[in-house]
């Protein structure tokens, strides 16, 4: 993957270098399907470049623009270039509109018709799909992790909660027991000093009724 991302950026920075234009003259241009090979120079791949180092951007703002230009552009005017674009921008993390599902469909649509794109886009597209899949892959394997975390979260509770509700028990069994133990030792404690007393009252009786 590093290898993929690698060949990526080199491929972006050499087109971007040899273009000479400005990206956001590319950005804000269409293009029809049937001239695409006549109109795509260098500066098309500068300009994906472009949007996607804005889309990788830490300022909200830039991220949210940069992706309301490339939907809209794609909603007016679904042309190869645009979806293209639409597609690497999906493709890219880290902002609000990114959706790895989306750019991976989008991106097997455009490859389907390859014929329609310069070798740089198609290769292009290529890296961003194998990044799309590794990112796909991660997450799935992320939301497996969560799940079965979360299982065993929940099997370590319940057990807990078995071990708590198994301690209650017992220590009500042990209150009870120990409640019915005070009954029976005041019990013997009242015979006791039942029996003391009578026999102190018998020995008592016996002295007055001696000579």
């Amino acid at each position: 993957m590093n290898n993929s991302r690698t060949r990526l950026v080199t491929i972006l920075i050499a087109s971007a270098a040899a273009a000479g234009c400005a990206p956001s003259d590319w950005l804000d241009r269409d293009r029809d399907v049937g001239n695409v090979r006549q109109s795509i120079e260098g500066a098309d791949v500068s300009g994906y470049l472009h949007v996607m180092h804005d889309l990788a951007a830490e300022d909200p703002a830039t991220q949210a623009e940069t992706f309301a230009r490339v939907d809209d552009a794609f909603n007016r005017s679904p042309t190869t270039t645009n979806r293209l674009r639409l597609a690497l921008a999906l493709g890219t993390p880290g902002h609000a509109g990114a959706d790895a599902e989306r750019a991976r469909r989008m991106l097997t649509e455009v490859l389907a018709r390859e014929e329609l794109l310069l070798p740089a886009e198609v290769e292009l597209a290529e890296l961003q799909l194998e990044f799309v899949d590794q990112w796909l892959l991660l997450t799935t394997e992320t939301r497996q992790l969560e799940t079965r975390y979360q299982r065993d979260a929940d099997v370590d509770r319940r057990r807990l909660e078995q071990q708590l509700a198994g301690a209650i028990s017992e220590n009500r069994q042990l209150r009870e027991a120990l409640t019915e133990a005070e009954e029976k030792l005041e019990a013997i404690t009242t015979i006791e000093r039942s029996i003391r007393e009578r026999s102190d009252a018998d020995e008592q009786r016996g002295n007055d009724e001696r000579p």
